[in-house]
């Protein structure tokens, strides 16, 4: 027979019926159980809470939680180390590291362990990491960037104390074996107020399994037009994953050989390609084997002929030597300690000859693959498959034989060197022996160039079969879930039970996460978990059986066995089933679950069920500290609540002992005497040794109860205004300076630029923009917070002559956003400026946009040079910018006017939590400022007669600010005065001498040619003015002057035009050729 087991003894769970559930119990009696099971468990505690863990505490003495599944907790600060304050020191990374900051080191205790891993982060609220989906490319990269200095110990009974604590506190550091915790080593708080946060976690307790996912990334298209020699190199593998390298291409225009090449970032956000950098270059001189480099991260390589390659579109011939280690062999990029190393091509080759007198070191002409450099040695495969270690100065450290792998590898440390063998198992040399590592790398394929090991992941990247970049990642998590079988075994266990003594058969119901968050008897930490899933326990031959409720009946229990009694004068016979009826006022009409949300990071969330035909005014409410889906709460919040109404029948019966084997927890039909049959749960069982067994039982209806491995069909209530956080932005910011004409009146009379950003996606925070004037010191100039549209120009837009527009070429433009749109707009829009943009200086307006691709857009249908940009209209390339121009995201930037000519730098930093680290820095060398004038318009000359042998140069002025078309009116003047600068060139491009053209006369020296502008006013021609009959500004160019200038007749003349503003600034110039 079986009974109930007390609750009194503390050992597992509730009796028949639960805690919620109104059951009845059964006092055990003393020698029913075995006695190891009493003991200091017999006194019930505080059961656990959800809210027991939300609030992150530094207290002695306080609970270490257990968790199952997966489960947020806040942890306890154990120690913290001694604040660190950080100046402002104005130096190199402005921005928010130009301001103030604190460090601390600290370290916080998670839960009993051992655990399988910290899937996310919370500070003060807002995910900072996370790594729970393993194919969310762009929180694993964000995660790697925001958190970064910190030290988990998974709690297990082998652990070593913290070295960081350990420097603090000596030989007398714990070890804290058996409890979860984190170190944080000097972790930056100033972005929160440098205070330190409180930090929840997202721990993987008991029942994880690893997760693995591969993510697949090609880069785009580059920006360049050639499809000849060269191709892509990938330098380097940064953290988060993301590819750094260039791009390279060659073609012919005509007899000559064009090289391009641009760096370019493969990450989570897309493919980013730096300035494209063209060069005449002469036969195969791009290189037929591309050799990397990268001491910086920068992206830079060095081709087999010696040229290094920036990713700026700069270049550097003969550079080998002074460019520090140059590790070669198929893509494989070292830099340790200025020596060189050579691969196999170059033995008795005419390449590399620029390496000079550097030393060859121990046979490198075997070495097929290098690894990688660490601080004391170079370590390769030769030819043979062995694994090779040299130190920095080339000789032979050691053979260390063969390798698992040949395929590709990467050396962290001397003590972690790291190879793929051809089933992607990755092993690690320790620097004794090979060991197989607990994860994978992703599928090495031919193209593959370089390998990186990081934290949660292994990253492969190279060429695709194809030509274009490719990176596979193969992160790898571990994503708990348990089990309520193995939840209740663990508690019991806990309780001194063996494995032998407890039946968790039926105990099937996946559990997200559970935990006993404060100091409980076993019996309390397992009543809520029996209640969610509506488990009864009974001891069974001297066994705690655990049974689900819900099963259906296959027994039934005949009328003709009802109303035994071993008294014979008893009235049992006479009414063998005793009914009682629960009052209706007595029963809820709401059932309340309070539950841990998965769907909302782990908030605590209600579900409520109802019974609307009820009179009763009751409300239950149960809080259970169980992760659940929310449509699962609500089918548990259903069950409970029609479970309380369908006991409301509650039923008492006897029979002989034929019944004996019936234990608590089964289901019959219990036969009535009309024949019909009622469906009971049995609660209890009485045996009085006289032959008559007593039940009680419910009414239960097994329909009602969650089935393991079924979804529901419930449709939970949506949690409103809890959104569901993903880590900040941590992609890419997009620079793009423009110093172009003044685009508002207000800008006119102060030096400044425009600057326009954007990200990569939609979620693009903004940024804080720094300037810096020596690429040193940089201090804060502006921040951009709407992003622009802005893209590459994967065509070159052809040249154009002007006046009218433009229907003859087009340009493709590929936006960096995926998520940024252009559009077409009639004509009449077209011509008032409706699709103004920016296109390598040249500002332009487009009527039709047509989309190719996600990305690509092809622009047609234009107006060229405006606002003072037609100088522009013949100097396009391919990678050049385009902004669409916005004044709602475009941002006025002041420089000073000894800015022109010099070179300024500006960095981007995230405003958001990534932001204390800046972007890729943008260079721009001022030479307009918005106050140069704008360049003549209709240049045109004409030989005059008087005097004899004359030119008349004539042109219409231009003015930057209102300059919109009026009615008899001419264009206004935005100088203080009318003047302009004539320079005069011969047919070979040297300046012969130098006109300044005012309202006084023209200023000539009247003598020896000039070499350069020069304005003595030696001798004065008549004053300037438009003349009888001119509407415009003239110039005669007279016989002397020419004579002057050196030209005789029938030479070649070249003058340029342009006008002189108030600044000192170079105007745009306009010229015309002419002949004497």
């Amino acid at each position: 027979m079986g009974q109930s087991v007390g609750l009194a003894l503390g050992i597992v769970g509730a009796a028949v019926g639960g805690f919620f559930t109104g059951g009845a119990t059964w006092a055990i009696e003393a020698g029913m159980i075995g006695g190891e099971l009493l003991g200091s468990l017999l006194s019930p505690q505080k059961g656990p809470s959800p809210s027991d863990v939300r609030v992150q505490d530094s207290a002695y003495g306080k609970y270490i939680p257990q968790v199952w599944g997966r489960y947020r907790i806040a942890g306890n600060v154990i120690w913290i180390g001694t604040p660190h304050s950080h100046g402002s020191s104005g130096g190199k990374g402005g921005g928010k590291q130009g301001q103030p900051y604190t460090t601390l080191s600290f370290a916080v205790s998670l839960c009993e362990g051992p655990i399988t891993g910290i899937t996310r982060i919370w500070a003060n609220g807002q995910l900072i990491y996370d790594v729970s989906n393993p194919s969310d490319w762009q929180s694993l990269s964000g995660s790697s960037s925001m958190v970064t200095g910190w030290t988990l110990y998974y709690g297990d009974e082998n652990q070593m104390p913290d070295p960081l604590m350990e420097s603090y506190t000596g030989a007398s550091t714990p070890a804290y074996r058996g409890m979860a915790y984190v170190v944080f080593n000097e972790l930056n708080l100033q972005q929160w107020g440098n205070y330190m946060p409180s930090l929840t976690f997202e721990v993987q307790g008991h029942g994880a399994a690893n997760v693995s996912s591969t993510i697949t990334a090609t880069a785009a298209n580059p920006p360049l037009s050639g499809t000849g020699d060269g191709g892509w190199v990938a330098t380097s593998i940064i953290p988060g994953g993301s590819v750094v390298g260039q791009v390279m291409q060659s073609y012919a225009s005509g007899p000559t050989i064009i090289g391009q090449w641009a760096g370019f970032t493969l990450g989570p956000y897309g493919t980013t390609f730096s300035r494209v950098g063209t060069r005449s270059i002469g036969l195969n001189t791009l290189g037929d084997n591309f050799q990397t480099y990268d001491q910086d991260g920068q992206g830079r390589i060095l081709i087999d002929v010696g040229t290094l390659y920036g990713p700026d579109g700069t270049y550097v011939d003969n550079a080998g030597p002074s460019w520090g280690m140059l590790a070669f062999g198929q893509g494989a990029a070292l830099v340790a300690n200025g020596i060189v190393y050579a691969s196999s091509w170059f033995a008795g080759s005419s390449r590399g000859n620029w390496i000079g007198q550097n030393q060859i070191p121990y046979q490198t002409t075997y070495i097929t693959r290098y690894l990688g450099a660490t601080s004391t040695s170079v370590w390769g495969l030769d030819n043979n498959g062995h694994l090779i270690q040299m130190d920095l100065s080339g000789d032979l450290i050691a053979d260390h034989g063969v390798a698992p792998g040949v395929g590709i590898g990467v050396a962290n440390a001397d003590t972690q060197v790291y190879v793929v063998d051809q089933y992607s198992n990755v092993w690690m040399f320790n620097g004794a022996s090979w060991i197989e590592q607990p994860f994978k790398a992703p599928a090495v394929w031919v193209g593959a160039q370089i390998m990186s090991v990081q934290e949660n992941m292994v990253v492969i990247a190279g060429n695709t079969a194809t030509g274009n970049a490719q990176v596979e990642i193969l992160p790898f998590t571990s994503i708990a879930s348990s089990t309520t079988g193995a939840i209740i075994t663990s508690v019991c266990e806990q309780a001194n039970l063996q494995a032998s003594q407890i039946d968790v058969s039926q105990m099937t119901d996946t559990v997200i996460g559970f935990a006993s968050t404060s100091n409980s008897s076993p019996r309390d930490i397992l009543k809520p978990l029996l209640s969610a899933y509506f488990i009864d326990v009974s001891d069974s031959d001297g066994m705690l059986k655990f049974v689900r409720r819900g099963a259906t009946p296959t027994i039934t229990i005949p009328w003709d066995d009802l109303g035994a009694d071993a008294n014979p004068g008893s009235t049992q016979q006479q009414n063998p089933i005793s009914e009682t009826v629960t009052q209706e006022f007595e029963l809820p009409r709401s059932e309340t679950v309070s539950y841990l949300s998965s769907s909302t990071d782990y908030q605590t969330l209600t579900q409520r069920a109802f019974n609307s035909n009820t009179m009763s005014n009751l409300d239950e409410t149960v809080s259970v500290p169980i992760v659940l889906a929310d449509n699962d709460a609500r089918a548990r919040a259903e069950a409970m609540l029609w479970e309380r109404w369908s006991k409301r029948r509650s039923f008492t019966f006897a029979t002989t002992y034929k019944w004996l084997q019936l234990e608590p927890g089964d289901t019959v039909l219990l036969q009535q005497q009309s024949g019909a049959s009622v469906p009971v749960r049995i609660t209890k069982v009485q045996a009085d040794g006289k032959g008559v067994c007593t039940f009680n039982a419910d009414f239960t209806v097994p329909q009602i109860y969650p089935n393991p491995g079924t979804q529901s069909t419930v449709q939970a209530a949506v949690a409103q205004g809890v959104p569901v956080q993903k880590v900040p932005y941590s992609g890419p910011t997009v620079l793009e300076i423009m110093d172009i004409p003044p685009l508002r009146a207000q800008d006119a009379t102060t030096p400044g630029l425009y600057l326009a950003a954007c990200g990569f996606s939609n979620n693009w925070p903004g940024a804080i923009v720094d300037v810096s004037r020596d690429d040193v010191n940089f201090t804060q100039m502006a921040q951009a917070l709407q992003a622009a549209v802005i893209g590459q120009a994967s065509t070159v837009l052809g040249t154009f002559s002007g006046n009218i527009p433009d229907e003859l070429n087009q340009v493709t433009i590929q936006l960096f956003n995926q998520d940024a749109e252009l559009s077409s707009v009639s004509y009449a829009s077209f011509l008032n400026g409706a699709n103004v943009a920016y296109l390598g200086g040249e500002i332009i307006f487009f009527r039709n946009a047509t989309q190719i691709s996600a990305n690509q857009w092809t622009l047609s249908g234009l107006l060229r040079g405006q606002i003072g940009t037609e100088a522009a209209k013949s100097t396009h390339a391919f990678g050049e910018y385009f902004v669409l121009l916005n004044s709602a995201n475009l941002y006025p930037i002041s420089v000073n006017l000894s800015d022109i000519g010099q070179t300024l730098w500006f960095e981007p930093y995230l405003n958001n939590l990534m932001g204390s680290t800046p972007g890729s820095a943008v260079s721009a060398q001022p030479a307009n400022a918005r106050l140069a004038p704008l360049s003549p318009h209709l240049l045109t000359v004409q030989p005059v007669l008087s005097p004899a042998s004359s030119f008349m140069l004539r042109w219409f002025r231009k003015a930057r600010i209102n300059y919109q078309w009026l009615d008899g009116a001419d264009v206004p003047l935005d100088w203080s005065q009318e003047s302009y600068r004539i320079n005069i060139f011969n047919s070979s491009g040297v300046q012969k001498n130098s006109y300044v053209l005012t309202s006084a006369g023209v200023m000539w020296n009247g003598g020896t040619p000039q070499a350069y502008a020069a304005n003595p006013a030696s001798q004065t021609l008549p004053p300037f003015n438009y003349g009888s009959g001119q509407n415009q500004p003239y110039f005669i160019y007279t016989s002397a002057m020419a004579a002057n200038d050196g030209f005789s007749s029938g030479q070649s003349i070249t003058a340029t035009v342009s006008q002189i503003g108030d600044y000192g600034v170079a105007g745009g110039t306009a010229s015309v050729t002419f002949t004497r």
